[in-house]
């Protein structure tokens, strides 16, 4: 490679990357979820928000942005420090 960029690999693996919405409403989860875009692949909405928001901050999201897959992370049993 020495230096040279495949083709589709910087693309491959910003289809890979996830980031967290881990913010507390809908209006700052669409703000972060606007800056990630074009950065990231996947979004992952926890439990907070999703409680929160509500389905719509789903659908909102997915609106904005229909490119990005959305990873809905809602375990009701998780590490004490997440709860």
């Amino acid at each position: 490679m020495e230096g040279r960029d495949l083709p589709g690999l910087e693309e491959l693996a910003r289809a890979r990357l996830i980031a967290a919405l881990d913010v507390p409403d809908e209006a700052a989860a669409r703000s972060l979820a606007g800056r990630l875009a074009g950065k990231v692949g996947v979004l992952k909405i926890g439990l907070e928000l999703f409680v929160a928001a509500g389905p719509a901050v789903v659908r909102s999201i997915r609106e904005a942005h229909p490119t990005l897959e959305i990873f809905l992370d809602l375990k009701l049993h998780d590490i004490p420090n997440t709860m």
